[in-house]
């Protein structure tokens, strides 16, 4: 049988506990099991399991996304679907750069921080 302990109780509750067990004529540990067992069967099983039916209901309906999601991405593509896609890249590209300016070329921005580094740390 597994072992449950019990801290913080408040005195009025103990007390209570106490006596009831005193007066049905049981330890205070068979009277708190007794008051468990009473509580968990007055409640449907319904409302106990309603979480993780939820849960579950939710965990499989995101699987199911995830699944259909890499589905997609593994279905064989023809090439015209590439060319609308690089397509569609191509022109988001020009968008940003018309709304930002060029964009710098990443190795020469990598190339000046180490310079600005290398300046920094020999004086």
């Amino acid at each position: 049988m597994a072992i449950l302990h019990v801290r913080n109780v408040p005195d009025g509750l103990y007390e209570r506990i106490r006596e009831r067990a005193q007066a049905e004529r049981r330890t205070i540990g068979g009277e708190v099991i007794t008051l468990l067992e009473q509580a968990v069967a007055a409640q449907p099983p319904e409302i106990v399991d309603s979480g993780y039916a939820e849960f579950r209901r939710r965990a499989d309906a995101l699987r199911r996304e995830a699944q259909e999601w890499h589905e997609e991405r593994r279905r064989p593509r023809d090439s015209a679907e590439y060319v609308v896609t690089l397509e569609g890249i191509r022109r988001r590209a020009l968008e940003r750069a018309e709304r930002y300016g060029p964009f710098p070329d990443s190795l020469a921005m990598l190339h000046e921080g180490r310079e600005e580094r290398t300046r920094q740390l020999l004086p």
